[in-house]
C-alpha cells in the first residue's frame, strides 16, 4: 500500500507534520531554541549519529526552519539559529512541552518548568483568540473552508448547470451534434438528468500506484453543492435521478457516443479574456 504523501495533502496539519515529524527535528529545534547552536554540541547533546544530524539540519535550513551562520571559515563551521518561521514553530514545541508536564509526568517528576521573562513568573502556554482574549479548546472551534480550503461554492452552481444544460451535445436531424438538452426539453422529448457525487475523477495519480482523494471536498461540503445541482435542473423541468451521497451505487444506462466532457468549475469561473 502506497502511503498519502504529506506535503501534498490540503490540510496545514498533515504538511506540518511533514516537515516535524521525524522524532529528531523537533529535538533538534529545542536545542537550537535553547542555545546549543553547533553541530558538535547538538550531537553530544542529542546523541544522534553525525551523518542524520548532518541530513535534518540540511532538511531544517532547505525549509527555512533553521539559518547558517559562520563562525570559522577554514575548515567552515556554523551556528544554527531559529529562523521567524523556526521561531512559530517552536510555539509548537512549547504545547508539546506543556502537554508533556501534564499527562507523561507527576507534578514532583517535571524536569522543566517556562519561567516569563518580562513579568518573572511560572507559565503555561495558552492559545487564546485576538478579539476576546478567551483561552480555545478544540470543543470550541468550529473549522469553516479558508480561502484555499475548497474550490467550489453555491455561487458556482447555477451557471454550471446552466452551461451543462445548454451544451449541444445532441444529434439534430442531420446527426450533428447541434442539440443542447434544454432543446430537448423544449420539444417535448423529456430528457433526464442523472446527479451523482463522483468524487474518484478527482482522483491524483501522480505518485505511486494508489489514487489519491485528499484533495477533493469533504461530504458536508460536497453534499450541498450536490442537492443544490439536483434541485436547479428540477426547476429547469428536468425529470432527475439521484442516488444515496456516499453509498457504493450500480447505474444502468446506455451510453450513446460515448462522450465524455470534463467541465471544471475553476475554468467556468475564470474571467474571459478579450
Amino acid at each position: 500500500m502506497t502511503r498519502p504523501q504529506l506535503d501534498e495533502m490540503n490540510c496545514a496539519i498533515a504538511r506540518t507534520l511533514d516537515v516535524i515529524g521525524d522524532r529528531w527535528t523537533g529535538l533538534i529545534l529545542r536545542d537550537v531554541s535553547l542555545g546549543i547552536t553547533r553541530f558538535d554540541a547538538i550531537q553530544r547533546d542529542l546523541g544522534i549519529s553525525r551523518r542524520v544530524l548532518s541530513e535534518r539540519l540540511a532538511t531544517m535550513v532547505d525549509h527555512g526552519i533553521l539559518q547558517r551562520v559562520a563562525y570559522q571559515t577554514a575548515p567552515a563551521r556554523y551556528d544554527y539559529f531559529p529562523t521567524e518561521k523556526g521561531a512559530d514553530l517552536g510555539l509548537v514545541l512549547l504545547a508539546m512541552q506543556a502537554w508533556g508536564n501534564r499527562w507523561l509526568f507527576d507534578d514532583e517528576e517535571v524536569p522543566l518548568l517556562l519561567r516569563h521573562a518580562s513579568c518573572g513568573n511560572e507559565v503555561s502556554p495558552q492559545i487564546a483568540c485576538p478579539e476576546c482574549g478567551e483561552e480555545l479548546r478544540p470543543q470550541d472551534i468550529v473549522p469553516v473552508p479558508g480561502p484555499g480550503g475548497v474550490d467550489d461554492s453555491a455561487e458556482l452552481v447555477p451557471p454550471l448547470c446552466e452551461k451543462v444544460a445548454n451544451l449541444r451535445i445532441f444529434d439534430d436531424a442531420d446527426g450533428v451534434m447541434n442539440r443542447s438538452a434544454l432543446d430537448l426539453l423544449a420539444a417535448g422529448e423529456a430528457p433526464g438528468m442523472l446527479v451523482v457525487s463522483q468524487f474518484t475523477l478527482y482522483g491524483d495519480l501522480r505518485k505511486g500506484r494508489r489514487p489519491s482523494w485528499s484533495k477533493a471536498a469533504r461530504p458536508e461540503h460536497a453534499e450541498p453543492l450536490v442537492d443544490a445541482c439536483a434541485e436547479w435542473f428540477r426547476n429547469a423541468g428536468f425529470a432527475v435521478g439521484t442516488g444515496v451521497f456516499g453509498a457504493e451505487m450500480q447505474v444502468a444506462l446506455v451510453n450513446d457516443g460515448p462522450v465524455t466532457l470534463w467541465l471544471d468549475s475553476d475554468d467556468l469561473a475564470r474571467p474571459r479574456r478579450g
